[in-house]
């Protein structure tokens, strides 16, 4: 909560200690790892992606693991430009959304969509990642519709990041009224 990654890496690692291969706890290593930015943010982004890569991001079907991996990789790729980090980081994102179809991965992966798309110079990949962002933003605002109909909407934990997401689709999409709404 207070983004006291350094420490929350030291608690992490005495735990594993305890119970070594603990998916949560290593997942939770990879997550303060990386936002440590210790001793710099590329070594603290590469040390995270050796750890979350002991729990396979490849064939996981745990939306967390794949989607700690994609944070990490999009990172990668704004300081890399190298597209086989936003590459990978789509991977993981793409994965996580399938198994999960939740507004979290949803979201990213959407986002991943746009970068890839700007980052490219020929113009029919650009249009083609541009629409696979919109697709994807489309779908999520249906995820996130689903969400805030619910009957326990009001009891969810993550209400500002549902209305954080609301937000960031109808922006991306277009939809000015919404989004200042």
């Amino acid at each position: 909560k207070n983004s006291k990654h350094l420490q929350a890496v030291k608690v992490v690692n005495e735990l594993l200690e305890i119970r070594h291969d603990d998916e949560y706890l290593l997942q939770q290593l990879a997550l303060h790892t990386y936002k440590s930015a210790d001793p710099d943010e590329l070594t603290a982004l590469i040390n995270g992606s050796n750890i979350i890569n002991k729990l396979d991001p490849d064939n996981s079907n745990n939306p967390e693991t794949t989607g700690i991996a994609g944070a990490i990789f999009k990172r990668i790729f704004a300081i890399s430009q190298n597209h086989d980090d936003i590459d990978k980081a789509i991977r993981y994102y793409q994965r996580g959304f399938v198994l999960k179809k939740d507004y979290y991965n949803g979201e990213n992966l959407a986002t991943c969509y746009r970068i890839k798309s700007g980052a490219l110079s020929l113009e029919d990949d650009k249009v083609f990642f541009a629409r696979l962002a919109r697709e994807t933003s489309k779908e999520v605002m249906l995820r996130i519709k689903e969400v805030l109909d619910s009957d326990n909407f009001m009891e969810r934990k993550d209400k500002r990041w549902v209305y954080a997401t609301a937000a960031n689709m109808h922006n991306y999409l277009g939809n000015s009224f919404e989004f200042k709404r």
